[in-house]
């Protein structure tokens, strides 16, 4: 089952610093990590998440990317849209200034989070969240607000921030838009994309109901409706919901 969703010291005590470090998801500014096939990342505080590099399967590149850490896959749930595969040696790393900065070996930049300043460290959260953050306590940016192919939980559910949730503390709880869905002329379906989502449904938001239907189907037929949120397609069926979304449903379903 697919949903679409229309639409980044000296030795002794260095050493316990870096472990502490990597337990407790903060990072300093001046910290940094060169792409390796040993490397340590940053870790969230429970280990569940982790920041750094992950060389690509059947290349030697490497992808600078935040994933789960705790599973064997170490499935990656983020990367740099705009930034490249790095060669071996490579390094990221948090200034004041250009936040995080992605460098080859000989020094030249080749991807930044943007200009920052007054920044007081970053941290690698439990929710699979890379945030900077500056020295008023305010996030300076967020990996979050700069998706891959993948939507985590507490995340918003479509680019440019257009969905969140009700309750932050509440990953599947109920959600909110940022607009106001509109059948005016200035609506057009190439304004929107997709986000794939797996194994999730929001049952109580039905309004339109295709069967059969293909994948392919499913999708056009939502991008041409204006007041389509999210389309469930399941056993070659297609439902289409409206906003606001119910609670999320998840399953586990070999479809």
């Amino acid at each position: 089952m697919a949903a679409f969703i229309p639409h980044l010291i000296f030795l002794t005590t260095f050493l316990h610093s870096l472990a502490a470090q990597r337990t407790s998801g903060s990072v300093s500014v001046g910290a940094s990590l060169t792409a390796t096939t040993d490397g340590t990342p940053w870790l969230s505080p429970s280990g569940e998440f982790a920041f750094g590099f992950q060389q690509v399967q059947g290349n030697e590149n490497f992808l600078l990317s935040i994933w789960y850490d705790k599973i064997p896959d170490k499935t990656i749930v983020w990367y740099p849209r705009n930034g490249p595969m790095v060669v071996q040696g490579s390094k990221v790393e948090l200034t004041n200034g250009l936040g995080l900065v992605l460098s080859d070996p000989q020094g030249r930049q080749v991807w930044s989070s943007g200009s920052i300043s007054d920044l007081a460290y970053g941290t690698m959260n439990d929710t699979g969240n890379f945030m900077l953050v500056g020295s008023d306590s305010r996030k300076k940016w967020e990996s979050f607000n700069f998706p891959a192919d993948t939507i985590l939980p507490t995340q918003s559910m479509a680019r440019n921030g257009g969905f969140s949730l009700f309750d932050s503390d509440d990953p599947h709880g109920d959600c909110r838009p940022h607009f106001s869905p509109s059948c005016d002329e200035g609506y057009s379906k190439d304004q929107f994309d997709f986000i794939e989502l797996n194994d999730i449904d929001w049952p109580l938001c039905d309004y339109f109901h295709m069967d059969p239907s293909n994948a392919e189907d499913c999708k056009t037929s939502c991008l041409k409706d204006c007041f389509c949120a999210v389309a469930i397609y399941r056993s070659d069926q297609c439902w289409k919901k409206k906003l606001p979304l119910s609670r999320k449903e998840g399953y586990s379903l070999n479809t």
